[in-house]
């Protein structure tokens, strides 16, 4: 135990090094308050630099599944980091690119941000090409900037939808782009204008997963306007074997009221469904909407189902019919034809382009049901039914009942429906103006040939695959 003397001895070394202390707080310029001290104001330049930055944030960034786990807290160089959002502030975009050099500006820029696509988004909005209010309501306003792991490497893909602020043509010029981080950055690996030859306005239908792989698929439209109509082609892009594939190949919807993919059937891919169909046009003649379901069979997707809007028009009673025979629905086939030829609820559209009155048209469409019931009961293997719907439309008389009679005679001869068909070709090869009733409806319904009138649909009928 010490004693009060050696105590006091060592209070001068206590306060000496309690000094000392002290000055070397000072030196480094903490207060001994025991408070926190405030944080050091930023420098001009940085201040400068955040002011530069734009400030739109009016549009959303869309994201897909399967969902990213976070990143972790200690980043690497920028080769291995995954593309997050930038801890520090993005640089000011500078003016706007030429826009058939968007794809690389837009990747050079996301590369300085260090990945993050919200700043990309805010400089498409500064650089005034964000995408342009859609002609279509299934588009409204599409994402600018949607992120996608298209991959599976953890490490989203950026797509950018954007337009041109000083389009050529007047519908408006549009481009989508798929940028994915490589080493050194990101670059481009899909461009809609190299690889499709279409510039017309892109929009983002989806980024979820179509084909059932746990990976996100890429859906967009390519918008296209003539005189009086916009149409909607339909793309659907998947990374597979190192390359981005498309699977819908001639989708086309005039005037879509919607597009979507969602699994429908429960099978695990995505259908594509789109409603619409109705061309602005005089020329186009009689017209319903439709909702169309696509399938995705093997490695593209395939019309599954056409489902039409209510009509009492006849001549969309004959169109039903004629589809079902096509696709090899005999029942289906007869029921509607004898509806077309006896039902007096179904009137006449009065919008035929060969000059012919309601009346004559009713005439005409229903003397073709009359003849087509007949091919139907022959295909079904039922002679005497056959015999008694031929005995019907000559009876009934209208310009298809001397094709009923060129049929009939043909297959008697023969013995068979295709040289009965035959028959028929040849003998409207004769008399043209039988083909130019079926082609007076307008450009939107189907156009026929001699070969179409005995059991076809027509060239551009909307059917259903049959293998499906």
């Amino acid at each position: 135990m010490r004693s009060a003397s050696q105590a006091e001895r060592g209070r001068p070394v206590a306060l000496v090094a309690s000094l000392a202390a002290l000055l070397a707080l000072l030196a480094c310029g903490v207060a001994p308050t025991g408070k926190a001290s405030p944080a050091a104001a930023p420098a001009e330049s940085t201040l400068a630099a955040v002011a530069a930055l734009p400030t739109s944030t009016s549009r959303a960034i869309a994201t897909s599944v399967p969902t990213r786990t976070p990143a972790p807290t200690a980043t690497p160089t920028r080769e291995a980091a995954a593309p997050t959002r930038s801890a520090q502030a993005a640089p000011p975009p500078g003016p706007a690119p030429d826009f058939t050099q968007l794809g690389e500006a837009a990747a050079n820029y996301l590369t300085e941000a260090n990945g993050d696509s919200a700043a990309l988004a805010a400089a498409l909005e500064q650089w005034e090409m964000a995408p342009r209010q859609a002609d279509v309501t299934a588009f409204a306003n599409g994402p600018i900037v949607s992120e996608a792991d298209m991959t599976g490497d953890g490490r989203p893909e950026i797509i950018v939808a954007a337009a041109n602020p000083k389009p050529e043509l007047v519908t408006g010029e549009g481009i989508l782009v798929i940028l994915a981080h490589q080493p050194g950055g990101y670059a481009v690996v899909y461009d809609s204008v190299a690889i499709e030859g279409q510039v017309g306005p892109a929009f983002v239908l989806s980024t979820s997963d179509a084909t059932g792989d746990g990976l996100a698929d890429l859906a967009y439209g390519l918008e296209s306007c003539g005189a009086h109509t916009c149409t909607v082609d339909v793309r659907v892009i998947t990374y597979e074997s190192g390359s981005y594939a498309n699977l819908a190949q001639g989708i086309v919807v005039a005037y879509p009221d919607f597009i979507e993919l969602r699994d429908a059937n429960g099978d695990g891919t995505a259908e594509i469904i789109a409603r619409g169909g109705m061309i602005a046009s005089v020329g186009a003649g009689a017209q319903r909407a439709s909702t169309l379901t696509y399938k995705l069979v093997g490695d593209s997707y395939k019309l599954a189902k056409v489902e039409w809007e209510p009509s009492d028009l006849l001549f969309f009673k004959i169109v039903d019919a004629n589809a079902a025979l096509a696709t090899g629905d005999l029942g289906g086939a007869a029921s509607l034809y004898e509806q077309a030829a006896t039902d007096e609820g179904l009137v006449a559209s009065e919008m035929m382009q060969n000059g012919m009155t309601g009346e004559e048209e009713v005439e005409a469409l229903r003397s073709f049901a009359r003849f087509r019931l007949a091919v139907v009961q022959v295909l079904a293997g039922d002679t005497a039914a056959a015999q008694e719907a031929t005995r019907a439309a000559l009876e009934a008389g209208g310009p298809y009942a001397p094709v009923a009679d060129a049929f009939w005679r043909t297959y008697i001869a023969y013995g068979d429906a295709a040289a009965g068909c035959d028959g028929v070709a040849a003998y409207v090869q004769q008399t043209p103006e039988l083909l130019d009733i079926l082609n007076a409806f307008g450009y939107a319904n189907p156009y026929f040939t001699e070969v179409d009138v005995c059991q076809g649909a027509g060239q551009g009928a909307a059917l259903p695959e049959t293998t499906l």
